[in-house]
């Protein structure tokens, strides 16, 4: 059975603004080991809630509770605008035709992890024995930015993270600024050696044979939708990415998987990636050794 689903709302007060906090247990009662707190929780807390209780329910991995934080609208255009607030760290200084050219709309970011970390964390703590939970924060596209992020400037706040198609690119990679002083501190800080995955569509830096209506709508060219995927080198920047991380989480005892899912667009690579993901996040613990 299905556990039933809780909606929390809560504002924050430093963005002004409200949020819709949905939690999905795990199936059957179970006490979660894992926590995955979900941005853009409106569209990926479903998939998420879906395929954490059918792979856990085969003790394929452990229990899991999902958290979505999304938004109390229920318009998908709100979602979309509301998000470049939330997971930004800065206005663009270079914003295209169809952005918004009001600076208050972007640069929310490290407002944002605070609200999850200061609001969010301690309403899920409150409903849920974790003690021994394991906590994984995903994001997709400039949830991917705000996952790096969240992983360079506040480490000590999840112990996974599961970064898919990251905006690496957002603002000349200024994201990459933060790894050298990230290095630095983990020297000192102890704790449970981090897990990261990062994904990206191997057709991400391939512009789309036609546009779709969306794009059509917001008036953008094939000219300009190939000149954006030039200058966002998902693939490329995914890569640099991963090797800027991988020797500071090697000297911590970490783990990091970082794939490249050929035939995947920049929309289809989540659902790909998820088995792999979870795979490395919310594997079950090895049996002891008989004697």
């Amino acid at each position: 059975m299905t556990p039933a689903t809780q909606t929390l709302d809560l504002h924050a007060p430093a963005l002004g603004r409200d949020y819709r906090i949905t939690l999905q247990p795990p199936a059957s009662g179970a006490e979660p080991r894992a926590v995955l707190f979900v941005l853009d929780g409106n569209i990926y807390q479903p998939v998420m809630a879906q395929m954490t209780l059918l792979r856990s329910m085969g003790d394929e991995i452990v229990p899991v509770l999902v958290v979505g934080i999304g938004y109390p609208e229920d318009d998908p255009e709100a979602w979309m605008s509301r998000r470049t607030l939330d997971l930004t760290p800065c206005a663009p200084s270079q914003p295209l035709p169809h952005d918004s050219p009001n600076p208050a709309d972007w640069g929310g970011l490290d407002r944002f992890l605070d609200f999850i970390d200061e609001q969010v964390q301690p309403r899920v703590r409150e409903a849920y024995p974790l003690a021994a939970a394991h906590r994984v924060l995903f994001g997709h596209s400039l949830g991917g930015l705000a996952v790096t992020r969240a992983l360079l400037r506040r480490p000590g706040s999840y112990e996974g993270w599961f970064a898919v198609s990251p905006s690496v690119w957002w603002e000349n990679r200024m994201v990459l600024e933060d790894v050298a002083a990230w290095s630095e501190a983990a020297r000192e800080r102890p704790g449970m050696p981090p897990r990261v995955f990062i994904a990206t569509g191997g057709l991400e830096e391939t512009p789309p044979e036609r546009l779709s209506p969306r794009l059509m709508e917001m008036g953008i060219t094939p000219e300009q939708e190939a000149a954006l995927t030039a200058r966002a080198r998902m693939i490329g920047n995914t890569h640099d990415l991963a090797a800027a991380l991988a020797p500071t989480l090697q000297r911590l005892g970490g783990e990091l998987k970082c794939r490249i899912y050929e035939g995947e667009t920049h929309m289809s690579i989540v659902p790909a990636c998820l088995t792999a993901a979870f795979d490395l996040h919310f594997r079950p613990p090895a049996e002891p050794a008989s004697p």
